[in-house]
Parts: structure tokens; sequence; C-alpha cells
């Protein structure tokens, strides 16, 4: 018999024996769904027979009980009972019913399935129960005062004097207490024999069952058997045989020629193992030649093999270059950007101090040369971002007239110093407020614009704005067309193409006396192109040069702006440039304040007039409005700034010396500034009930223990909105992935560091709530600038001070006098702030009493291989040394930079490190004190001095929280006051502690200084 008809008879008896064992289960299954419903019926007829046996007890107590009590609760009670058991009210949960219902007991009797006497007998106890409820029912209304049903023993009650008293009575007349036990024994007596028949149900169908397994059972044993014989065939006519065709095959497989092999059966396996010997012919006669196609496909795979390798090194390569460009350009950035913050916040800071002529050109061309450095970087970093395509759009809303103001300021002192006629158009019918990409289209303008003034020598400059005459890309949009034209010296048409090239600068004998790198144009057209336009140019030799392009915005309707939006941005702000006052002025029907009359009351508070000539270009149409200068009105005076109280900002800043550039300029602005070192401290700041008058944070972004991103995203979880704190950041970091993160986490602005005063300030005008009231740069430049106010953060100092810093200086230096190359070039520190002694000796000796431990703190991370916090410290040691001129410790920590966090530090590095700060320690700790002359002496203490001193004490703390530096510029004011007093040094302590932000040690000295006073007052 072949292996297939065996397979085909055991499977047939494999089928009837499942079959019948399926007919056994249904037989089991149908026997046991039958006991189930006896069950389950039997388990419904004892809960209602419970149920029947305990209504008229529960219902008979509960009449007693009021009868008794007279309490109107027990009386409800017996009324649910009655209205449950006649099915007007829901029902408990039992058995019989489902909660909520409202069904009445007879209407269970009738549904349940039983027979026709259990069914009558169940009715009859209803009736006992009905009966029961009557007769309640006639007392509970004769104790009510109503009358009862007419009976023998009611009518006699009634005619008793009706009450509870009456109702007792007539409750033990009827015997009243018997019913309910009664209908419980019967009911108890009804179910004892439900129980009895329950049991004789199911004796009759326990043979079945008993039947049905034994036949399943049997099923189970044939269904095993088959199943064995099936095993017992497959090893003797499969498994046995198809074990020596394997081992044929095997040797067949190791180049052996094995013996044909002889089976007991002629079945398939036979058939399949001839087969075998045939292929194995076959296989043996082809050897030969797969041998040498082997040969051929070896060659092929190790060519192509050497061929992937390459391309992967060549990709490999390639990313790598990008990386290390991409890193590159990073670093470049936060290493150019920190020393550049230095040099123009220190700069613009000593500008506002008393200078020579000649100290202060030279301080003005160092600010300059710095920002056309800090122009040069971004240029650079964008024309990276832009080439790479990881550039994108940053739509947002803003005021048009105001962005156009802030351009044309850009330009003005240029254009003024050159005496060219420059000018802002703009069609009127164009909406005020639009969004758009405001940030890449400002950069293509003032690249344009300042290409169009330095190429200009005489004549005029003018931007000009109009509707474009093609529709917008999409609907409810508006097309804009932007013009820049001057009257330069032009271009031939053959040097266009050139302009948009990067480092070309068109015509070479043109711009060999000018400065520039070549990518300003083409960073232009690329950003353009990311906007949705094309930047095109016509220029005529000999008459000027045209470039103009076309973008879409979109229009934003008034009314929801000011409802709903995150951004606060008023239509126009003044600026007065150099040569007199300056504004925005319009002309036509539309009014910047949105309302009649508006215009009159925008331009006096601008404080400028329109010019009677003033006309729009020819093309914009005739409601156009210009910007230029303008002469100032006589007698508009700015609002008084002691008017409005001083806003507080919030300076989140881990490196002391940044921290202190951003409170002076702060402060020179009339703003109170409060300082954190971290983002940890920032929400505790924002969280202290002292600081809830905190209008703006300005946020560094890499800092310790929590950095800038998170502590945003903290303050936006804490229900801090964008439009009511906004959040600047602060940073060296000036690629667009950290822009884009910053825009992510809530940040409402970016400026990059070294912080501009002039993008300081105009980023508080825009994002201050309720403006800048008080800019220094714009009154400087409308030549109305004054030695700053001593309160608000100025370096100015007295003779007999500059005589002390001088001796400290001096000291340093003859310490220093026997070594070989200085260990601090002074000279070098002091031009980065501006030749002031007294901030670079209070900045250097709080390098020396921050960062004197560095070797130690540094060793400590090391041993604990924590070399991310030992990059860092090595990261914000070198930013310090580098303004203060300590060149030794900047070379070293620059190498301990350049190799963490990615390698361990040289130990002879590191000891070289500590060796050089040791150094620096000699020079600096020991002429420490030296700068201060405050003394201590027997003179007394005037009255109203004590009396000053001990108010500014008891509110130090408190005041501390709200203005700390004008607990410093206080402080100071005391100082003279207490010269040769038993308090100055204590009063001087004070003020160190104020100076090195260390709030405990200050409020410990105030509150010990304090006591002493009142016990001597005492």
């Amino acid at each position: 018999m072949s292996i297939r008809t065996l397979i085909k008879t055991s499977n047939m008896a494999q089928l009837v024996v499942v079959l019948m064992l399926g007919l056994c289960i249904i037989w089991l299954g149908r026997s046991l769904s039958e006991v189930n419903g006896l069950l389950h019926n039997y388990y419904r007829v004892a809960s209602l027979l419970v149920e029947i046996g305990n209504t008229p007890r529960e219902s008979y107590h509960a009449a007693l009980d009021y009868l008794s009590t007279g309490d109107d609760a027990h009386l409800e009670r017996w009324r649910r009972l009655l209205r449950e058991a006649r099915g007007e009210a829901p029902r408990p949960d039992t058995a019989s019913a489902a909660p909520g219902e409202c069904v009445a007991l007879a209407a269970l009797v009738d549904h349940l399935e039983a027979d026709a006497s259990t069914r009558a007998q169940m009715h009859a106890l209803l009736a006992q129960v009905d009966t029961f409820n009557i007769m309640t029912e006639d007392v509970v209304n004769l104790a009510l005062g109503q009358k009862p049903d007419s009976n023998a023993t009611a009518d006699a009650a009634w005619s008793a004097r009706p009450g509870p008293q009456a109702a007792l009575r007539m409750m033990r007349d009827c015997n009243l207490a018997r019913l309910p036990d009664a209908i419980a024994a019967d009911a108890s007596k009804l179910g004892s024999t439900q129980y009895a028949d329950l049991f004789v149900r199911l004796d009759t169908r326990e043979a079945l069952l008993r039947w049905a397994m034994l036949a399943a059972m049997g099923g189970l044993i044939l269904l095993g058997a088959s199943a064995l014989g099936n095993a017992c065939i497959f090893i003797t006519r499969v498994a046995n045989p198809l074990d020596r065709v394997i081992g044929y095959a095997e040797s067949v497989a190791a180049g052996l020629d094995p013996a044909p092999l002889q089976l007991r059966h002629r079945d398939e396996l036979a058939g399949m193992f001839a087969s075998l010997q045939r292929m194995k012919d076959t296989l043996f006669s082809r050897i030969s030649e797969l041998k040498e196609v082997e040969m051929w496909a070896r060659k092929s795979r190790q060519q192509a093999i050497q061929a992937r390798s390459q391309a992967l090194t060549s990709l490999e390569l390639a990313q790598r270059a990008s990386h290390v460009q991409d890193d590159f350009l990073r670093r470049i950035s936060h290493e150019i950007r920190t020393p550049l913050n230095a040099i123009i916040g220190m700069s613009y800071l000593s500008l506002q101090t008393d200078l020579s002529g000649v100290q202060r050109d030279y301080l003005a061309h160092i600010n300059k040369s710095g920002s056309v450095l800090l122009d040069m970087v971004n240029r650079i970093l964008d024309f990276s971002s832009a080439s790479e395509g990881s550039m994108r759009m940053e739509r947002r809303v803003f005021d048009l007239p105001g962005f156009l103001e802030l351009l044309r300021q850009s330009v003005a002192g240029t254009a003024l110093e050159k005496r060219l006629l420059l000018s802002v158009v703009r069609d009127t019918s164009i909406p005020a407020t639009v969004a758009g990409d405001e940030r890449h289209l400002e950069e293509v303008l003032r690249i344009l614009l300042d290409n169009a003034v330095k190429y200009t020598v005489r004549g005029s400059v003018a931007l000009r704005v109009q509707r474009a005459d093609e529709p917008a890309a999409t609907e409810g949009a508006l097309r804009l067309t932007f013009v820049v034209e001057d009257s330069g010296p032009g271009l031939r048409e053959e040097d266009w193409k050139k302009l948009f090239e990067p480092f070309a600068l068109g015509d070479e004998s043109m711009t060999r006396s000018r400065s520039g790198l070549g990518l300003g144009l083409a960073l232009a057209r690329q950003l353009v192109s990311l906007m949705g336009g094309e930047l095109e140019v016509f220029s005529v030799p000999g008459e000027g040069s045209r470039f103009f392009f076309s973008v879409d915005v979109d229009t934003v309707d008034t009314f929801s702006l000011s409802a709903g939006s995150a951004e606060k941005m008023p239509l126009a702000r003044p600026v007065r440039p150099a040569g007199g006052s300056s504004g925005i002025f319009f002309t036509g029907a539309q009014s910047p304040a949105g309302e009649p009359g508006g215009r009159m009351r925008a331009m006096s508070e601008i404080g400028v007039l329109p010019e009677a000539d003033a006309t729009p270009e020819t093309g914009v149409g005739p409601e156009a409005a210009a910007v230029r200068p303008a002469v100032a009105a006589e007698g508009v005076k700015a609002p008084d700034q002691a008017e409005f109280p001083p806003r507080t900002v919030l300076v989140v800043e881990d490196n002391d010396i940044n921290a202190q550039i951003a409170r002076e300029l702060l402060q020179q602005a009339g703003l109170n500034v409060v300082l954190a070192a971290n983002g940890q401290e920032a929400l505790d700041r924002l969280k202290a009930p002292a600081h809830t008058d905190i209008a703006l944070v300005l946020m560094d972004v890499q800092m310790p223990v929590m950095d800038g991103l998170e502590a945003t995203r903290r303050i936006r979880r804490e229900g801090f909105a964008p439009v009511d704190l906004p959040v600047i950041a602060m940073t060296a970091h000036a690629d667009m992935s950290s822009r884009m993160d910053g825009k992510d986490v809530g940040m409402n602005a970016y400026l990059t560091k070294p912080v501009n005063p002039e993008t300081l300030y105009t980023c508080l005008e825009k994002w201050l709530p309720g403006g800048l009231r008080r800019n220094p740069f714009r009154k400087a430049r409308a030549g109305d600038a004054r030695p700053p106010d001593p309160q608000a953060g100025s370096f100015l100092s007295n003779s007999g001070e500059e005589d002390s810093h001088a001796r400290c200086l001096q000291a340093i230096k003859a310490r220093m006098k026997g070594q070989h190359n200085p260990v601090i070039n002074i000279e070098a520190g002091l031009a980065t702030v501006g030749n002031d002694r007294k901030l670079y000796l209070e900045l250097l000796f709080r390098f020396v009493e921050h960062y004197g431990d560095s070797a130690v703190r540094l060793r400590d991370m090391l041993r604990d291989g924590d070399l991310d916090a030992a990059s860092r410290l090595a990261h914000t040691v070198k930013g310090v040394a580098a303004n203060l001129g300590v060149e030794r410790i900047l070379r070293l920590t620059r190498m301990m930079e350049n190799a963490l966090p990615d390698t361990p530090l040289d130990p002879g590095l590191l000891n070289a490190f500590e060796a050089e700060m040791a150094r620096v320690l000699e020079s600096v700790q020991g002429v420490k004190g030296l700068d201060r002359e405050t003394r201590s002496g027997n003179l007394q203490l005037a009255e109203e001095h004590r009396t000053a001193l001990l108010a500014l004490l008891g509110e130090l703390p408190q005041r501390a929280e709200r203005d700390w530096g004008g607990v410093e510029n206080a402080l100071e004011t005391l100082i003279p006051l207490m010269e040769g007093t038993p308090h100055a040094e204590e009063v001087a302590a004070i003020l160190v502690a104020v100076k090195d932000f260390d709030m405990d040690g200050m409020t410990d000295k105030a509150c010990r200084l304090r006591k002493k006073l009142l016990r001597g007052q005492a």
C-alpha cells in the first residue's frame, strides 16, 4: 500500500472519531444547559419567595414603628414598601427584577418558568400579602385620621377617637402581628417543596450526563489510538527511509559518490530517490563547469565589494566634511561672538562716560568695527544655512510702517554723512499690519540699502513699497513689490549675473577701495527665493541701479489682532537720528492711530511735522506715505518719564561680566534689573511675590543647573503667556537650529552675542509692554546725550577713587615685575572695559574669588568622570579671562575646551593651568583692598545718617528682591558718609556682598549691623 493510501485511510478514521466526539460534546453541552436553566429558575423562585415572606414582615414593623414613635421616616419607609409590592416604585437589586425596575410581585410570578401548581400557590401567597397590605393600610389611615375601608373592626375603631392609639387597638383586635409570620411560613414551605422538586429533576438528567461523558471518553481513546497508528506508519514508512536518503544526499553534497540505496517498499519515496540518483549524475557532470563559473563570479564579487567600499568611503568623507564645516561655523560663531560681546558692549558703555575727543574717536571706531565684524559673521552663517537648505520661513505679524522706519534708521547716519537724500515711500493702500517673514525680509532690504548707500557718492537712495501687478499665489494674500533705487555708478549688463554669485563683487575696478566678502547679494537672492520671490536688477552705467522683488504677505484683521494676537506692536515709534528729530509721518486718509483725529495725536507723540512738499514716487498711488527726515515742531514735548513707574527686566546669565554689561545697558534705559545665574533661579524669581512687576526676561541659553530652553518651557507651563511675559534669548549660538529650538519652547525673539546696544534697545521697544520709554542710543544720535545718571549704572568715579584704583593696579604690576611674561595683560583688560579702572578691578577680584579654585574643581570633575561639567567650567573661565586680559589662562582653557568633553585632559595641561592660576592669585590677592578708601574710626555717626542707614538696612532684603542695582547705588552713596565711623567697614562688607550677588551674606551682615545700631540707640 502506498503512503498516500495509508494517510487517506487514517484521515477518514480520525474524521469519524472526531464527528462522534463532537456529537457527544453537543449532547453534553445541551444537558448542562438544561441543568443550568433549572438552577437559574429555582434561584429566581426561591428569591421571589424570600421577598414575598419578608415584605409583609418589613411592612408590619415599619407601620408599628410609625404608630409607636410617630416618626415620618417610618411612615415613608412603609409607603415605599407598599409601592414596591404594587409595582409603583423602583425595586431594589434582587434576582427577581433589575435594579430600578418598577414591577409588581404578581407580574414577577407570572413571568416565572414554573408549572401551574407552583404558580397558583405563589398567587395564593400574594393574595394573603394583599390582604395584609389592605389591613395595614387601614391601620395607618386610622392613625392619620383618615376613615378606613368599611369593615366591622375598622368601623368600631373609627367610632372611637381616631389616632395612633386607636390604630394600635385595631392592630391588636385584628391580630395583625401573626399574618406576616404565617405568610413567611407558607413561603418557606413552598420553597422547600421547590427544592425537593429540583433534586428530582437533577437526578433524572444525571444518567444522561453520565452516558454522554462515557461516550466522549471513548471517542478520545479512539482518537489517541488513531494518532498512535499514524505515528507508527510515519516512522516506518517515512522517517526511517528519509534518514537513509538524507545520509545519501549529504554524502553527495560532500563530494562523494556513494552506492545506490535499496529501499524496502516501492512507494513515493522510492520514486523520489530514483530522481535523486538522476540528479546526482547530472550534478557530477556539471561540477567542472560550475567551478569555472564560480571562479569568474568570485572575481566579479570582489570587484563589486571594492567599488562599494570606495563609494561608502567617499560618502563618509563627504558627510564628515559637511559635519566639520557645520561644527566649525558653529564653533567659530560662538568663539567670535563671546569677545565681540565685550568689545561692542564695553565700548558702547565707555562712550557714555566722560572721555577726551581722541578717546571717544578711538572707541567709536572700535564699536563700529566690532559691528561690521558681527555683521560679517552673521552673513557668513546665514549664507551657509541658506546654501544647505536648513533655513526656514518665520512668518509673524508685524507693523509695516514701523518696519520701514527701522530700516531707514539703519542707514540714515551713513546717508547723512555722505549728504545723500534718503527716502522711504509706502503705498497707503497697503494695510499697516501684515503677516510675513519679517526677519528675512528685513535682512534682504538691509543688504540692498547698505549696498546702495555704500556705492552712491552723490544723489539719492530710495526704498519703495507698492502693490505688485501680478496677483498673489494664495487666496486672501497680498503681493508686494519692494524696490531699492540709487543714483550710484551703475553696472554693465554683463556684470548683472555676477552680482548674485558668492564672493563676487561685480566690477572689480569699482569695488577695489571698498571692503566686503561678496556674500550680501547672493544671500539676499537666496532669502528672496525662500520667501517665494525672485531678486532682479536693472542698471545703467553712470545713472544708477534698481533692485526689485515681489513677495506675498497675509493681511490681518485689525480687530482680531488687537483682541487675540500674541504680539503687541505699536503702529509707529519715535526715532531721533542725528541732526534733529525725525519720525514717521503719513499723508492720506488712513491714520496710524486708527480713528478720526488719531493722525494729529500720533504726530504729537512723535514730535514731527509733515513736509508740505512730500509727494509719493511715480506709480505708487495718490495715497502714498513717505518717511524722510523732518524738522521738530516747537513746543511739542515727549511725555514725562517720571509719570510712568519703572519696569523690571529679569536677566538670566551665568557669566558675571556679560550680566554686568546687560545690567548697565538696561539701567541706562531707566529699567530696574533683577539678576539670575541659571534657569532655576529665574523660575524662583518669577514665582516670588516681590517680583510680580517683571515685564520681560533676557535669557541666556547655555547655563548650568537648568539651561534657557528648559527654563522658558517651564515659564510657559507656569502660565506666563508670550504676550504677558516676553522671553528674549541672548546667547552666542546663532545657527538656525538654535533659533528654531528657542521658538519651539516659547521664546519671543533671539539676540545673538555680542549684543549690539541699538539692537537690544530696538528689541526692547518691540517686546517690552508699553515700549521702551527712554532709549539712550536714540538720544545720543539726536545730539542731546548727557552723562549717564549715577543711579542708572554709570562708570563715573571721583578722583580719590581713581587714585586708589591706580595704586592697586600699580601694585599688581609691581608683583608681576619679576615674571618673564606677565600673567595678566592689564592694558588689554582695561581696553575691554573702556579704561574703567574701578570696573576692571572689581571684575578681576571677582574672577579671582569665583574661579581661583577652578583647578581643584576641574580635578574633582575629572576624577568623577563628569567631562561635560569640566568643559562648561573651562568655557566659562576662558570667556572671563579673555575679557580681563589673563592671556595665559585664556590659552590653556582654550586648549582644554578643544579637548573636552570628547577626551580626558592631559595631566600636564592641568598642571600648567594650576600653576598659572596660582601666579594670578599671587599677583591679585595680595593687593585686594588697596582700592578701598573706607576705614573704620571713632567719629560719631550723625543722627540723620544713622536714621537713613537703619531705614535702608530694614528694607534691604525686600528692596534687593525688587531692585538689586538700586541697593548697590544706595550703599555706594552711604559709603562716604560712613567714613571714619565705627560702622564704615561693616557697610563696606555689605556692599561687597551685594556686588558678589551674595543674598544670604548681604542679609546676614545687614541684620547684624542693624541690631548693633539699635542696641547703641537704646
